[in-house]
C-alpha cells in the first residue's frame, strides 16, 4: 500500500537528474514543481542557474510545464520570462492538473516525468496516472505550516523506500 507513494527515482536536486536516463525511458515532457524544487519558497523569480537549466532542458528536446498549487500571481510572476507553460491552483495530487499539463504538452503519461519535492502531492499525484515520478530533496526546510505537517509522514515513506529496488524497476520497463 505504501508503495504508491514511492518515487520512481530520487535525487538530491534537479541538477543531479540524469536526463539521458529519462530519454532512454521515452520521456520527452517534464512537469516541474516550483517551491522547494526549482527555488526556495521565498524566491519570487528564478535565478540564472534555473534559467540555464531550463534552457538546457529545452535544448535537450524536453517539453516543460510548471505545475504548482500556488496561486496565479505567484506562478505568473515566476514563469513570466521563462517561456514555459504553467498551471496554477493545480490541486495536486488530484488528477486534473496533471491531465491538463499532459494536454498542454500533447503527451501521454508514459512520455512524461513529474519532478517535485513532496511525496503526497508531486509523487503520489504523478503515480496515480502513470507519470514517472522523481523526488528531489527540498531545498530548505523552512516552509508553511501545512507543508511542515506533511514532512513527518514523508520521512516514514522515504525510510521505507528501497532506492535500489525502485530504480532498477523503472529502468527495466
Amino acid at each position: 500500500m505504501i508503495e504508491k507513494f514511492f518515487p520512481d527515482m530520487m535525487f538530491n536536486s534537479i541538477y543531479d537528474i540524469d536526463l539521458e536516463q529519462l530519454k532512454a525511458l521515452g520521456v520527452s515532457g517534464l512537469i516541474l514543481d516550483i517551491d522547494n524544487t526549482l527555488v526556495r519558497p521565498d524566491v519570487k523569480k528564478p535565478d540564472e542557474t534555473v534559467h540555464a537549466w531550463l534552457d538546457y532542458l529545452r535544448e535537450s528536446g524536453f517539453n516543460i510545464c510548471i505545475l504548482s498549487n500556488s496561486g496565479r500571481k505567484r506562478v505568473t510572476k515566476f514563469t513570466s520570462d521563462l517561456g514555459v507553460m504553467s498551471i496554477c491552483h493545480a490541486g495536486k495530487p488530484m488528477r486534473k492538473g496533471f491531465l491538463k499539463a499532459l494536454r498542454l504538452m500533447d503527451l501521454e503519461p508514459n512520455q512524461t516525468c513529474m519532478i517535485g519535492d513532496q511525496i503526497f502531492t508531486d509523487v503520489y499525484g504523478a503515480k496515480r496516472i502513470g507519470i514517472v515520478a522523481i523526488y528531489t530533496k527540498p531545498i530548505v526546510f523552512k516552509e508553511i505550516f501545512t507543508v511542515m505537517l506533511k514532512r513527518l509522514p514523508e520521512k516514514i515513506v522515504l525510510h521505507k523506500y528501497d532506492k535500489s529496488k525502485y530504480d532498477k524497476a523503472i529502468r527495466s520497463e
